[in-house]
């Protein structure tokens, strides 16, 4: 336009040079205007440039703090920066909003391209807020995060481009204008000579320097835009993701290093080709693979799957894929991009954990922080009646409504990194269903302090519960019949056993008075009877004794060759009847005193020995004690009985060891007894701990043999001497007993007892009696039935004691009682008796009695 005014004025022939002078000045001084406009507005439009690629690099970097965050919500200082970054963010791109409303650049392209952006920038900054604002964020997020970053930069890079074009044509356009202006010039220094070259050299030098300050902000938009593609390049490497893209527009394939890497490959050992990506995918993942590619197709959005991939040394590794397909402005496919992940160690992990928890015995649950389901266990749905598939992501109190503030509480707790546990709950479900249950809670973290969720450990105990119950009560039942069974056996202990010591005791007396020859036949049959039903009825309190667990071992000091001497002479009588000879032996190797419950030892012998007479006729029994072996000074020895008898056959002979069993029906017909003496043997040497043996032959007898271990023990004085009525006298020893006894039969016997000692005594009918006549301080001992009218043994012991006197302290008080299956003594003891006498008692056990507190009651009488 320039040139043809400048043609027209030289067609006129430069009317006058005035005239010529001022249109040329005119005319350049429009052109220098114009061209000043395009330099100004080029310049603009460098600014936005750079804007544009600030604006691209700030949704870089929001996404990288982004996804920083995710992995560590509480990280105070990455929130910070993205406040900032969001900040800058949200300006530059008002900048770019207003520069395009400003219609300073006139393009239908820039139009569409910011329509576009405007929508990804608002999601952009959506998903930022939204993951600055909550503590815990769903693993969903971070795809849409970086879908929305893609996008973004995707419409953001055709801006750049769009941008770039338009300022190649303003450079153009600055050049054009340039050159008419130059064109301008010269022809005006024709016109005007030598006078205008100095107003031409200074426009060009003005000229120069728009254009140089041009060149230099476009090289520096452009080094800018470059230094934004190297910083997305590494950011893409930071986080370890592996870029494929598919170009249709030229048909070029392309793979990232880091994707030939995370397959094991070098660049030159592969082609970077979609199809070849695809080749080494999993075949029970193409599917699904597949329907990913399909879904993006249709939406136009990005899909993000887990699938296996083949590396080069054939091993299969998980990897996250995200693909996303972009269109033109016509909808066609321009390009195919994506991103690869690994997450092969986590996902290893996880199936690892599923597995072992899907198939754990137990009932197990692992939740995320938020107490949704992540796994269960096969037996958590089958003690909890539910659907696996259909929990799985739900949440725990919408599944359990009815769990209440203090299990909410606990669950708080545990995220804490408390650990609960109960042995023992009760439960009752909203179906109004009771169940108790065994719990644990924990929580489960992701690395270091870093806790993910809870991990729930539960057994139904409502069966066991309710058996335990059941075995409760029933064990109450079985308590409260063992009791009532010990009350029986207790009370027929004492009814029989009182009117027996009646018996046994004038029995001893009459044969203690010199009878008549034919009455001491009937005294002996009587003695014997009494004596048999006193076995009789010791037997059966003993079994009963050691079937409730009530049979208690005493460590006693015994000369042992003295027991068996006793024994050897008990039986002597017996043996001489049936014509049998009774032998023993000791080894000499063995200590004669030990430590040991000599009453159940004797027992023991007795009942072997006595056997061993009964079922021989007319021949030996050897009764021998021989040495084993000794350490320090326990010493083991073996007992054995040895009979020339009847025999036993082998099929009776663990038959004969059974309560009220013999070897066959005859030999109770024969031989007679209960059969309960081998019975309790046996059991009171497993309480001894060792057995019983037998070695026996049919027709030539039996041998019964164990082995015993004690203690060597030692006596300072052993008295062998028996006591006997014969032997004891109590004459001028000055000892005066009170008897409390409620049994006219027993009082006749203790009265003729106690006058054969030569003692002083009182009888009274109770307790009551007691206290009334022990005030008058004359007696040295009292003898203390315990079951007694108005006033039993237990308390009137209780009260004599409780008396300040020292005398009512120190008067020795000796239990008298019928009943053998109680703990009688124990509890005689504690009430503060100083002995015991079972009934019936034979004369020398109670002149014993007296004889063993002869010496601490001397003093006692005042």
């Amino acid at each position: 336009m320039m040139m043809k005014s400048f043609k027209r004025v030289q067609k006129l022939n430069f009317i006058t040079a005035a005239v010529a002078i001022g249109i040329i000045i005119s005319i350049v001084l429009f052109l220098n205007n114009k061209l000043g406009n395009a330099i100004r507005e080029k310049s603009a439009l460098t600014s936005i440039v750079n804007t544009a690629g600030k604006q691209r690099m700030l949704s870089q970097s929001i996404s990288k703090n982004a996804l920083i965050l995710i992995e560590d919500p509480t990280a105070i200082s990455r929130k910070e920066i993205l406040d900032s970054l969001v900040t800058s963010f949200s300006y530059s791109h008002q900048s770019l909003l207003e520069f395009q409303d400003s219609k300073t650049l006139e393009s239908n392209v820039l139009d569409s391209l910011y329509k576009k952006i405007n929508s990804h920038y608002v999601r952009l900054l959506s998903l930022t807020k939204e993951i600055h604002s909550n503590d815990s964020i769903s693993e969903g997020i971070k795809g849409q995060l970086l879908e929305a970053e893609s996008d973004f930069l995707v419409i953001m890079d055709e801006i750049v481009l769009e941008y770039e074009h338009q300022i190649g044509q303003a450079w153009k356009d600055v050049v054009s204008r340039t050159s008419m202006v130059v064109y301008v010039i010269v022809l005006l220094m024709l016109t005007i000579g030598f006078g205008a070259s100095s107003i031409v050299q200074v426009t060009i030098n003005k000229f120069s320097r728009n254009l140089e300050e041009s060149q230099n902000n476009l090289e520096k938009a452009n080094a800018e835009i470059k230094s934004k593609f190297e910083k997305l390049d590494f950011l893409t490497n930071a986080i370890q993701v592996g870029i494929w893209e598919k170009s249709v527009v030229d048909n070029s394939e392309s793979w990232s290093p880091r994707l030939y890497q995370l397959l094991g490959f070098e660049a030159n050992e592969i082609e970077g080709t979609y199809q070849n990506f695809v080749d080494r995918v999993h075949p029970s993942d193409i599917e699904i693979l597949n329907q990913a590619a399909e879904e993006s197709f249709k939406t136009g959005k990005a899909s993000t799957i887990e699938i296996r991939v083949k590396t080069k040394d054939g091993n299969y590794k998980w990897v996250e894929a995200t693909g996303k397909i972009k269109r033109d402005d016509k909808n066609r496919v321009t390009l195919l991009i994506g991103g690869i992940l690994d997450i092969n160690d986590r996902k290893v992990l996880e199936n690892q954990l599923k597995v072992f928890v899907e198939n754990a015995p137990a009932a197990i649950a692992m939740f995320d922080r938020s107490m949704n389901y992540l796994v269960v266990s096969d037996k958590w749905c089958t003690d909890y009646k539910l659907d696996k598939n259909a929990i799985i992501g739900r949440n725990h109190y919408d599944i359990f409504p009815e769990i209440g503030e203090e299990w909410k509480n606990i669950h708080q707790k545990c995220l804490g990194g408390v650990i609960e546990r109960k042995d023992e709950d009760r439960f009752e479900r909203a179906n109004g269903e009771v169940q108790w249950m065994k719990w644990e809670v924990r929580p489960w973290y992701i690395g270091g302090d870093d806790i993910g969720g809870l991990i729930m450990f539960t057994q139904d105990i409502t069966e066991s519960k309710h058996r335990a119950v059941e075995l409760s009560r029933a064990k109450d039942e079985a308590i409260n019949a063992s009791k009532a069974k010990e009350q029986f056996l207790a009370t027929m202990s004492h009814e029989i056993r009182t009117p027996l010591n009646a018996i046994n005791g004038l029995t001893h007396l009459l044969l203690s008075e010199d009878p008549r020859p034919d009455q001491i036949e009937s005294l002996d049959l009587l003695k014997f009877s009494g004596d048999n039903l006193l076995s009789l009825i010791n037997d059966i309190l003993d079994i009963s004794k050691i079937e409730s667990g009530k049979l208690k071992l005493e460590a006693q000091t015994f000369d042992l060759p003295y027991l068996l001497e006793n024994i050897r002479r008990s039986l002597e009588y017996k043996a001489t009847e049936s014509l049998v000879s009774i032998e023993t032996s000791y080894d000499d190797r063995l200590p004669k005193i030990f430590v040991g419950d000599v009453t159940r030892v004797t027992q023991i012998i007795y009942n072997l020995a006595g056997n061993a007479i009964k079922f021989t006729e007319d021949g030996k029994v050897r009764i021998d004690i021989e040495y084993v072996s000794s350490k320090g000074k326990a010493y083991t020895f073996k007992v054995s009985v040895t009979d020339e008898g009847i025999g036993i056959s082998p099929e009776n002979q663990k038959k004969i060891f059974k309560s009220f069993e013999q070897a066959d029906s005859s030999t109770t017909r024969k031989y007679g007894g209960t059969g309960l003496g081998l019975y309790i043997s046996k059991k009171l040497l497993k309480m001894m701990g060792t057995d019983i043996n037998l070695e026996s032959t049919l027709g030539k007898g039996s041998k019964f043999y164990f082995n015993l271990t004690l203690k060597e023990g030692s006596l300072e004085v052993q008295e062998r001497e028996k006591l006997d009525i014969k032997d004891i006298d109590f004459s001028g020893r000055d000892i005066s007993i009170l008897v409390a006894e409620d049994n006219i039969a027993n009082q006749v016997v203790m009265k003729k007892f106690l006058l054969k000692a030569g003692v002083s005594f009182k009888i009274v009918e109770n307790g009551s009696l007691v206290l009334d006549e022990i005030l008058s301080k004359s007696y040295n001992m009292i003898l203390m039935d315990l079951q007694m009218p108005v006033m039993d043994g237990y308390s009137t012991t209780e009260a004599i004691r409780n008396k300040d006197d020292s005398y009512f302290k120190n008067i020795p008080i000796i239990a008298l009682t019928a009943d053998a299956f109680l703990d009688i003594k124990g509890k005689a003891m504690s009430v503060g008796m100083n002995d015991y006498l079972s009934k019936p008692f034979k004369p020398s056990e109670l002149f014993g009695i007296i004889h063993k507190h002869a010496e601490k009651i001397k003093d006692i009488k005042q």
